[in-house]
């Protein structure tokens, strides 16, 4: 919990700026989150939402996203669609279990914290898999974005995230 709560990481490889920073960045005004799937064999891929934002350490960093942007994103909305969303969804990690499930442990299970609804709609802080196990039917122990690809997983994956300008917020 701690590591993922003050982050961690070489920016330049596996990084993490950290659950209470990224609070703090998006308590001060409206954010849009771009996440960047890079396969191992294929172009590389966006889900994009117009709002985004995490709760505080009381709230267990709990996921508030909304506004997937269909018309520019290429990989699927894997947090917050209708059947499985992740919206309001608290952090969990293999110590402080807080997914939707009672009878697992998803981060302990597959190897990494997230806003686990159940264990398969998207995980990007997996175990890295490299090629060509990566091609195997390994996803859901690596980074993993089910409505791009289910089954396997990614050699590359970026979060961004950055304030919405006025223009934005008012169209």
């Amino acid at each position: 919990w701690n590591d993922y709560k003050n982050g961690f990481g070489d920016l330049q490889g596996e990084f993490w700026l950290g659950n209470e920073k990224i609070h703090q960045l998006t308590v001060q005004g409206r954010y849009i989150l771009r996440i960047e799937l890079q396969p191992w064999d294929a172009p590389m891929r966006i889900a994009e939402y117009g709002k985004f934002s995490v709760g505080n350490e009381n709230e267990n960093y709990k996921l508030l996203i909304s506004q997937f942007r269909s018309n520019i994103s290429t990989a699927g909305d894997s947090l917050s669609p209708s059947w499985d969303s992740a919206n309001g969804i608290p952090f969990s990690t293999y110590d402080r279990d807080l997914d939707n499930l009672f009878y697992d442990n998803c981060a302990l299970t597959y190897h990494g914290a997230w806003w686990f609804t159940n264990c398969f709609q998207s995980h990007l802080n997996g175990a890295y898999i490299r090629s060509p196990l990566a091609l195997q039917n390994t996803a859901r122990n690596g980074l993993h974005w089910s409505t791009y690809d289910l089954y396997h997983s990614m050699k590359a994956t970026t979060i961004r995230i950055r304030r919405q300008n006025t223009f934005e917020m008012n169209h």
